[in-house]
């Protein structure tokens, strides 16, 4: 696929005059012609005045005819969906079945936003109040895309904020962006006005300059704490400018004693392996008792060593890549720091020489002997296929345990007991609290977010819409009424 530039005021270009072309090289085969990403600096401004210079109209445009927009974007989407899954699949090496998945539910994602989300940021009129309260969009989102789902998790963010009226400029990865490419020859082919919706193509270099610009009236972001952080430093000044961040997780499992441990095993394994264990609700520790452990470590240890893994496009395989060699490189050096850091090897995963020469790896799982609150392999996100095992006599060593983290993002407890899951439910921190299923697989109709290094109290998903508008209250004197409120100490106006 051949990248076209930015997407600005409803047309494509700016490839020929580019400042800079960026290599972004196949995970899968590394000798692969790389894809050449046109990085336009000029560029940032012209999609945020582009955005701006929307703004009125689309935000006065009916809800109804906005709620037509969105549906026309998702029929495109669902007409596209093979173009899209393709490009997923090459932008960062996800297994193609995976990959169609991914845009079923942004292609879902457009009913929920609708018929569901709008419900949390509907006016209203209290009873018995002369005043109402409207919900009003920010202006110009911008949306700051992530590699692991690059056209699901922008979309998230992206309906919401069109359905509230506000207008976009959608700065991916730059290890997506075919995906986005696709996406918005979507919008286009929808029929969304010149300038509603702008793609900006580029490094981090201009993602910072996106989130610098006064222009900008909401940033909406997935991706790293480092980032995250990063911008919330930058928008220190600027309180009027909503962030909403989404960031990682260092997500347990607890498996109680009576546990089906079938279960357990199954969605264990899918929580910590899918997209190649790059999911920031990604299961990477699992919190066990004592006497089920060893029946669990080896179911778990047979599923790993059986586990298919290759090209994205080979149908049959399970795990893909990992999407970049930075990602790459850091997990390799994560994952030695176990046994630097008293972790056993219940279940060696290494680097593979597969014939496609991409960034494969095999999953691996470690026994951790003593907890350590200076580890960084028990501490920090590794965002990558490995387990860490914890034996446990008790609930309260459990749960002690699972909190024990700077995120707060994902937390699975697998127990008959339901009084058991409620104590999880109650003490456990984290914004996502299941029983008996994966950390992984949200739902749009709940909210999706965390505490801590996880997120900032603006949980996506169902909850988007209330990050996309912003209330204002209004009173009002009744019809007809002229009398004139005093108080202590105040004269009131003659005939005037």
């Amino acid at each position: 696929m051949e990248l076209r530039g930015n997407y600005i005021n409803g047309s494509f270009g700016g490839a020929e005059t580019a400042d800079l072309l960026l290599e972004r090289e196949d995970p899968a085969v590394l000798d692969a012609p790389p894809a050449l990403i046109p990085e336009i600096r000029a560029d940032t401004d012209r999609a945020v005045e582009a955005a701006r210079a929307s703004f009125r109209a689309w935000a006065r445009r009916p809800l109804e005819a906005r709620i037509a927009a969105v549906r026309s974007l998702c029929a495109a989407m669902k007409k596209r969906q093979e173009d899209m899954a393709q490009a997923i699949s090459l932008d960062m090496g996800k297994p193609l079945w995976e990959a169609r998945q991914e845009v079923s539910t942004a292609v879902a994602k457009g009913a929920v936003s609708i018929d569901e989300g709008l419900s949390h940021t509907r006016n209203f009129q209290p009873r018995g109040l002369d005043g109402e309260c409207l919900f009003r969009p920010h202006g110009v989102a911008l949306v700051l895309g992530p590699f692991n789902f690059p056209v699901h998790l922008p979309n998230g963010h992206i309906l919401p904020a069109l359905l509230a009226g506000n207008t976009i400029v959608f700065k991916p990865s730059e290890s997506a962006p075919r995906s986005a490419q696709v996406y918005a020859e979507c919008c286009h082919e929808a029929g969304l006005p010149p300038g509603v919706f702008n793609l900006v193509q580029g490094s981090g270099t201009t993602g910072e300059a996106l989130v610098r610009h006064p222009g900008v009236d909401a940033v909406m972001f997935t991706g790293s704490y480092q980032v995250g952080r990063a911008i919330q430093l930058a928008l220190i000044d600027r309180p009027g400018c909503i962030a909403a961040l989404e960031m990682g997780g260092k997500n347990a499992v607890i498996v109680m004693d009576d546990a089906d441990l079938r279960l357990a095993a199954a969605e264990i394994f899918t929580g910590a392996f899918l997209t190649s264990g790059q999911r920031c609700s990604g299961t990477s520790r699992v919190i066990v008792m004592e006497p089920v452990r060893s029946r669990l470590v080896n179911g778990l240890r047979n599923m790993i060593e059986s586990v298919r893994i290759g090209s994205p496009l080979d149908e049959t395989v399970f795990m893909g890549p990992l999407a970049t060699r930075r990602g790459y490189e850091n997990f390799i050096a994560r994952r030695h720091m176990a046994a630097n850091e008293g972790a056993i090897p219940l279940c060696e995963g290494g680097v593979m020489t597969a014939a496609a020469d991409g960034y494969y790896v095999r999953p691996s799982m470690h026994m951790v002997m003593e907890r350590n609150p200076e580890s960084l392999y028990q501490r920090e996100e590794l965002f990558g296929p490995d387990i860490a095992i914890h034996g446990v006599t008790s609930l309260d060593e459990a749960i002690q345990i699972a909190n024990d983290s700077d995120y707060g993002l994902a937390l699975s407890v697998f127990t008959k007991r339901r009084d058991v899951f409620q104590e999880v439910q109650i003490s456990g921190r984290a914004g996502v609290i299941n029983w008996n299923r994966s950390t992984v697989g949200a739902s749009a109709r709940l909210p999706f977010g965390g505490v801590g290094k996880s997120g900032n109290h603006r949980p996506a998903a169902l909850f988007a819409s209330q990050y996309c508008a912003w209330p204002v209250a209004s009173m009002w004197r009744p019809e007809g009424d002229q009398s004139l409120t005093s108080y202590p100490g105040m004269t009131l106006p003659g005939a005037l």
